[in-house]
């Protein structure tokens, strides 16, 4: 079945009000903290009417880059009041332990670990006088 550009705006303005009803509807949510519990609640009822499976990682791709995904492993298992898994992960010993229990750190101190090492990346070239590839700018 076609659509067109109305159909699209159609959707996204409906995604826009269904997830935001405190902008436009007459949900209260006075904090950054009550918009993000509403939020979960709206996202745990999208999934359930989609009939998507249960648990906190569903949905992070498997390609996804490591760094990112652990970030994203991370974030969605604390959101979900299971960072005891990540930390007994990153307890167990070995370089991959090690890195998780810093990507845990970052995240849950609220830095990105991708664009921490990437400046860092970046940084180290330009004092050797190496050029490193920039990304292009979005």
């Amino acid at each position: 079945m076609p659509f067109d550009l109305d159909d699209i705006a159609a959707g996204l303005t409906a995604k826009l009000r269904r997830r935001h009803p405190h902008v436009f509807a007459d949900v209260q949510a006075d904090t950054p903290e009550q918009v993000a519990a509403n939020w979960e609640q709206l996202k745990a009822a999208e999934k359930a009417a989609k009939g998507a499976a249960d648990g906190p990682l569903h949905g992070i791709p498997a390609g996804m880059p490591s760094l990112a995904r652990a970030a994203k492993v991370v974030s969605r298992l604390d959101r979900a009041g299971l960072g005891d898994r990540v930390d007994a992960q990153g307890n167990a010993g070995g370089p991959g332990a090690e890195l998780l229990g810093i990507v845990a750190r970052l995240v849950r101190d609220g830095d990105d670990p991708d664009a921490a090492l990437r400046a860092r990346c970046e940084g180290a070239g330009r004092r050797r006088g190496i050029g490193l590839a920039r990304r292009p700018a979005a």
